[in-house]
């Protein structure tokens, strides 16, 4: 928490650092071995279901990764010595990916970052790290002074609001739909257990006494406001929510059990209304405001990064650049090399775009200069797909786009400097 009282989701301020009364070792073995027993699962294991879902696409259409095929991953992992026979991760392999050494079969090789990505997740390192000293990273004078970036700069820093449109009936009939394709809302159920409780020194322990008895309840004298407080959660009219349920034919369920219909009805139509929002949602430049260049020089005291976690850089801002997974990482080292790219940053988390689904961070800002200079904003995932980009992170892709576009800046999202269009 700052200040203020508002939580920090910025990496680079939101840090713990424990001051153990034992070694670094000792300590991250313990406190992982405790985690392990408490959550059911081992650091740095990578299981054989890992790959499962992922999608790639193949002759035009989409294909999931299958348990067998995940398995099929995996071998070729232990056999190339990425991981021990017991599945543990190596070191091996983070010095391959580095090093932009690390290789996969052809047959799976258009998913190789998302290999890589998925191996990482199940690593100790990023979960536990030896606190460092870090390095404080510098501001650039030479491109903070520089005319070309600063008119770089006013060009991508406008900001924008947004107007959205869309028709009630269409919410209406899909709203009503989604409601009515829900799951099976049970009757609330009520359990009650027989059970000796002894206390010793080393704590409370229960014991079951007799089998447990259950209960449905299946009458009610009172229900509630069903249309306030779905009108509450959602901002549409209580006309509009009252003829989507009795379209959905499912307010049996609501009598069943009232809270949990409640909280699945606003799931679902917030849903709906944030897909027709997106979908007509247009941006318009705010006059004379946009994001001052002089915070840049005001946040210099809080670069500090750990080594292993930034390149060198004479084309951005500040003189590291911090990246925070390894597509991000080559990323960079290609914007770096490149010598039509004349300036790029990793858009700071003050750098925001308003969306009906919260705010958006776009990742990067790239200068290119190859005869006529072109303004870009570049966003990189380890997936594009539908199913492989949660819902929220697609909604506000979606929302991003809108926005460089109403202030003519190109943008697009990638998932490697290859598709990257520069």
């Amino acid at each position: 928490m700052n200040q203020n009282g508002e939580r920090v989701q910025d990496d680079l301020i939101n840090n713990l650092v424990v001051v153990a009364n034992e070694s670094y070792d000792e300590f991250v073995n313990s406190l992982q071995k405790e985690f392990e027993e408490e959550c059911g699962f081992t650091f740095g294991v990578l299981p054989p279901h890992a790959f499962v879902g992922i999608t790639f696409e193949k002759q035009g259409q989409e294909y999931k990764i299958k348990l067998e095929e995940s398995k099929e991953i995996c071998n070729e992992l232990k056999k190339s010595s990425y991981l021990s026979e017991e599945g543990i991760i190596k070191e091996k392999f983070t010095e391959a990916v580095q090093r932009n050494e690390f290789s996969i079969s052809e047959k799976f090789n258009n998913i190789v970052d998302k290999i890589i990505c998925t191996v990482e997740e199940y690593q100790k390192d990023p979960y536990i790290r030896r606190h460092k000293t870090k390095k404080r990273a510098g501001l650039n004078k030479k491109t903070f002074l520089d005319p070309e970036f600063q008119k770089f700069w006013e060009a991508i820093s406008k900001k924008t609001f947004y107007n959205v449109c869309y028709d009630s009936k269409d919410l209406i009939k899909k709203a009503a739909k989604a409601i009515h394709d829900m799951e099976t809302v049970p009757a609330i159920k009520i359990s009650i257990s027989d059970v000796d409780i002894e206390v010793e020194t080393k704590g409370v322990t229960a014991h079951l006494t007799k089998t447990p008895e259950h209960f449905y309840l299946l009458e009610r004298n009172k229900i509630p406001d069903i249309l306030s407080y779905i009108q509450n959660k959602i901002p549409i009219t209580k006309r509009t929510i009252f003829e989507i349920l009795e379209q959905s034919e499912r307010l049996s369920d609501f009598i069943s059990h009232p809270q949990k219909f409640m909280d699945l009805a606003v799931k679902e139509i917030q849903t709906v209304l944030n897909q027709l929002i997106i979908k007509g949602i247009k941006y318009e430049k705010l006059d004379k405001e946009s994001y001052e260049m002089s915070r840049f020089k005001e946040d210099e005291h809080k670069m500090e990064f750990i080594d292993d976690k930034i390149i060198p850089t004479k084309k951005s801002i500040y003189d590291y650049i911090y990246y925070e997974s390894t597509p991000e990482k080559r990323f960079a080292e290609a914007l770096e090399n490149m010598k039509n790219i004349k300036y790029f940053i990793k858009l700071p988390s003050w750098f925001k775009v308003s969306t009906p689904v919260g705010e958006y961070n776009p990742d990067w800002a790239i200068l290119k200069q190859n005869g006529d200079i072109v303004y870009m904003i570049r966003e990189t995932k380890s997936s594009l797909d539908k199913l492989g980009l949660r819902g929220l992170e697609r909604k506000k892709i979606q929302c991003g786009r809108a926005h460089f576009e109403s202030i003519g800046v190109n943008y697009k999202a990638c998932t490697s400097i290859e598709s990257a269009d520069l």
